[in-house]
């Protein structure tokens, strides 16, 4: 049995998700600790309707007493932005991350301006076309078509969490929390010294650039990253088998 601090685990979901989304993961990993995978503001069960709780503070803010110090945080995706940000904001309150296709944010304001509007027009999508209709326009962004390689029966319990969701949850969660408004945090990648993992699909080309951004900047004693074979953006449900395994063994060299 690994023996981690607090014995918690706590993962973060991605856009459009929810906590139970990482079940499976859970079930291949075989972990014999207690995980904890919450549903996200404006995701599942989580629904608020003022637009600033879902700002990055109050997020941060809220996470900081929900999760037990000493924890392991895994972040995928819009849960990892979530999780890196909770760690530069809180470094002593962790004791390890997990970041799967996550970024510390953009750095160009053009560009952060550019991401802005984009993510303003995907949030007025989801108004127009209603949870279903985005859901369907969503699966064909390239970066989530890969997601077709998930075993079809862990996917339908997927597509149908997603139908549930709110349509002003999902709109507020992109136009508050989405890349183009949420701050970069480049700048405080060297002063995470907890055990890092950075875990990115070889197909994912765009996160496998910003991986190896991220580690020319964090600490080489704390950070190592991995690339999962057969997979695109999400790795842990793409290629779960081989995600599983390194999980695992990072767990094992770091808290066994």
């Amino acid at each position: 049995m690994l023996a981690l601090p607090q014995s918690k685990i706590v993962a973060f979901h991605g856009f459009m998700g929810v906590g139970a989304d990482v079940e499976p993961f859970v079930d291949a990993c075989g972990l014999d600790i207690d995980i904890e995978a919450p549903d996200l503001i404006g995701h599942g069960s989580f629904q608020c309707d003022d637009p600033v709780e879902y700002s990055l503070d109050a997020q941060l803010e809220y996470w900081s007493v929900k999760i037990p110090k000493g924890s392991v945080l895994i972040g995928y995706s819009m849960g990892g932005r979530l999780a890196l940000q909770f760690a530069c904001r809180y470094p002593d309150h962790l004791s390890g991350l997990v970041l799967i296709g996550a970024t510390p944010g953009i750095e160009d304001p053009d560009e952060r301006a550019r991401r802005q509007k984009w993510d303003a027009s995907q949030a007025e999508r989801i108004r127009e076309l209603g949870i279903e209709g985005f859901y369907n326009e969503w699966q064909r962004l390239p970066i989530i078509a890969t997601q077709e390689r998930i075993d079809p029966d862990i996917r339908s319990k997927m597509k149908a969490n997603r139908l549930t969701q709110s349509i002003e949850g999902l709109a507020n969660s992109m136009i508050h929390f989405g890349t183009g408004t949420m701050p970069d945090c480049w700048d405080a990648l060297p002063t995470l010294s907890l055990p890092i993992l950075l875990m990115v699909g070889e197909e994912d080309a765009k996160y496998r650039g910003i991986a190896s951004r991220m580690m020319d900047r964090l600490p080489g004693d704390s950070a190592e990253s991995a690339i999962i074979s057969n997979a695109g953006h999400c790795v842990h449900l793409e290629s779960m088998s081989e995600s599983a395994i390194t999980l695992k063994l990072w767990l094992k060299r770091h808290f066994s």
